[in-house]
């Protein structure tokens, strides 16, 4: 699947969230929370301001985003979950 994101979205492959406790308990959908974590997978050119200049976006492909957890909007493809979300929403840079 290729994707092209308008503007300053972003399109993110959702980290799974955690299937098992810290304990080794195996977790029920309904006790699991819901990941707030991807991976930058395409980047839209950058935010358009009034003026009519755009302002680059600061993400790049590859990189590890934490995002408002209700922001954004979720689809399925490939057996994978994926969040299209603004480039504001995202909320901090995982560095590794």
């Amino acid at each position: 699947m290729r994707l092209t994101p308008l503007d300053d979205y972003v399109v993110l492959e959702q980290v799974e969230a955690e299937k098992v406790s810290a304990g080794g308990i195996l977790l029920p959908d309904s006790a699991q929370r819901r990941a707030n974590e991807g991976v930058v997978i395409a980047v839209g050119r950058g935010r358009r301001l009034d003026s009519g200049r755009i302002v680059e976006p600061q993400l790049v492909p590859g990189q590890k985003v934490f995002f408002a957890p209700l922001g954004g909007t979720r689809f399925f493809h490939d057996e994978k979950d994926y969040v299209i979300i603004r480039e504001d929403d995202i909320i901090a840079v995982r560095d590794e």
